[in-house]
């Protein structure tokens, strides 16, 4: 009885020259990740505060509902402050660990910084797009 092997199909070569690239640019690409979610994280803040009154209608975040306290449809100041200050501290503390992996040059810091810009820009997507309903 003969067995024989087949061959795995070969990558495009497109796909095999993003590995070189992105190590090549680490840094570049993590920093560049850091500005898109920096800003993309200060429209969201913005759009909290602009927002404020009609969020317990808006709001479609279920953490973010409870932080406000947002279920019984009255807006609190102090707990929209609290929710504010809980989302500033989170990105800031994303941003830093991204910065220290460019920093010490952590091999998972290009997919990590690539992964958090794509959440941000759904997130945009999200905030920007027009409803659906």
């Amino acid at each position: 009885m003969s067995t024989t092997i087949q061959s795995l199909p070969t990558r495009p070569s497109w796909i095999s020259a993003i590995g070189p690239f992105a190590s090549q640019n680490a840094v570049s690409l993590i920093v560049l990740s850091m500005v898109g979610i920096g800003l993309i994280g200060a429209y969201d803040f913005y759009l909290t505060i602009i927002t404020a009154n009609f969020l317990p209608e808006m709001e479609q975040n279920e953490i973010g509902r409870q932080i406000m306290g947002l279920d019984d449809d009255i807006i609190r100041s102090q707990r929209i402050a609290l929710f504010l200050a809980l989302k500033f501290a989170g990105t800031v503390l994303v941003l830093s660990v991204l910065g220290w992996m460019g920093m010490v040059r952590d091999r998972r810091g290009v997919p990590v910084a690539l992964g958090v810009l794509g959440f941000q820009l759904y997130l945009l997507f999200v905030l920007t797009a027009p409803s659906m309903g």
